[in-house]
């Protein structure tokens, strides 16, 4: 999600295909990411690995689209609807609003930060 936009992920997943290397893009972003990610994924065909933190996210995070993705099994079914086959709930959306105070980030450098919860936070 970070890379530049859809288009230039696809570039540097070429660039790694011609070099025979897989590609598995990291994506830390959320469910409106996710469906942009694995729609992306599922075009590129040295694709591997899809990096999700959701399961690592506040415990709402699930309730801001109408229908959520799921994983199961460690699969991601890519949504078919419209567009990117998701609908947000806008009420979900608007209970949440953005502030800078509500920013909430992973310190990767942090001891146990993969088994973390925001909910202690």
């Amino acid at each position: 999600m970070n890379a530049g936009g859809l288009t230039e992920a696809k570039k540097i997943a070429a660039q790694a295909e011609a070099e025979h290397v897989s590609f598995a893009p990291h994506n830390p972003q959320g469910p409106v990411a996710t469906a942009i990610c694995v729609h992306a994924d599922a075009t590129i065909p040295n694709f591997m690995i899809q990096e999700l933190f959701q399961t690592y996210d506040v415990d709402w995070v699930e309730d801001l689209l109408v229908e959520p993705i799921a994983v199961e099994d460690g699969y991601v079914e890519i949504p078919d609807g419209p567009g990117l086959g998701i609908e947000l709930d806008i009420d979900v959306v608007r209970e949440h609003e953005y502030t800078e105070e509500g920013v909430h980030t992973i310190n990767l450098f942090e001891q146990g930060w993969e088994t973390r919860s925001l909910a202690d936070e």
